[in-house]
């Protein structure tokens, strides 16, 4: 099976999160000139937190004084303050605004679309359907539970990849699959 890897060369910056809004966890989304449509025809939203840019799962997004996002798995103010008040990206490639040029790269983790994620918490977490590079490290596109979730490929969580059982072993952070 050959497959055409994607390396996103970095992220564009189109905004920022401010305060929580209700009582259903959603987060006020200032979108910078220029970059609305973009927001609006994506699946995932990256919020720089601690220097890393996290993918959180856009569950929904409306437009009523401001701008309102709702992430997957974040039901209440409480875990919705946790992503206030943060720069929010999108990967260059993704960007309607800008030409970007698709790049195809040799990724350190290549030869892992096929193989099966295992984490040591809770098993079988799903097979790994794509490796997508981004600036700080490459990820794993999976296909969990019912949606899409991108799994780090850091050498800090992975503990083992089984070539000839076609199996990566993995210690991931609690709550990783719940965003």
């Amino acid at each position: 099976m050959t497959s055409h890897l994607r390396t996103i060369p970095g992220f564009v910056r189109i905004g920022s999160t401010g305060k929580t809004r209700g009582i259903e966890g959603e987060l006020k989304l200032y979108v910078d000139d220029g970059y609305l449509d973009d927001a609006l025809n994506t699946g995932f939203l990256f919020l720089e937190l601690n220097g890393n840019k996290v993918p959180l799962q856009i569950e929904s997004m409306r437009e009523i004084k401001d701008i309102l996002v709702k992430f997957h798995n974040i039901n209440d103010p409480t875990a919705a303050s946790k992503w206030s008040s943060l720069e929010v990206f999108l990967p260059i490639d993704e960007m309607t605004s800008d030409e970007a040029p698709e790049v195809l790269s040799q990724l350190e983790y290549h030869n892992l679309p096929g193989f099966i994620i295992y984490d040591v918490q809770l098993g079988n977490i799903g097979q790994i359907l794509e490796v997508r590079e981004f600036p700080q490290q490459e990820m794993a596109v999976i296909q969990y539970l019912d949606h899409e979730v991108l799994v780090p490929l850091n050498p800090v969580f992975i503990i083992e990849i089984d070539h000839e059982k076609r199996t990566v072993f993995m210690d991931l952070p609690a709550g990783l699959l719940d965003m």
